[in-house]
């Protein structure tokens, strides 16, 4: 069953992301795809974001979780154990 652990604020346009736990899995679910990718500011650049995106994939696998990060229910990446990779990485060419 899911439930929701949190609610925070996403970037300066006040839109929130909802931080769900299913399990081994931790679901992001941004209103927008704007709102998901101000989260991404401080690493500026493909190479930067695709050396986090690599970072934290290795974390999470070697912890046994799992990332999805949505857009309006809809994944745009996934990360960690069991990931299937999704569009946004493949545009960071990190899947």
């Amino acid at each position: 069953m899911d439930r929701v652990i949190a609610n925070l604020l996403g970037g300066d346009s006040g839109q929130g992301v909802v931080v769900n736990g299913e399990g081994n899995r931790i679901v992001l679910d941004f209103p927008s795809l704007q709102s998901a990718f101000q989260m991404l500011q401080p690493w500026s650049g493909k190479e930067k974001r695709a050396e986090l995106f690599n970072r934290l994939h290795e974390a999470l696998r070697m912890a046994g979780l799992s990332l999805v990060v949505q857009v309006k229910g809809r994944i745009m990446a996934e990360l960690g154990a069991d990931a299937k990779g999704g569009p946004v990485l493949k545009l960071l060419g990190v899947a």
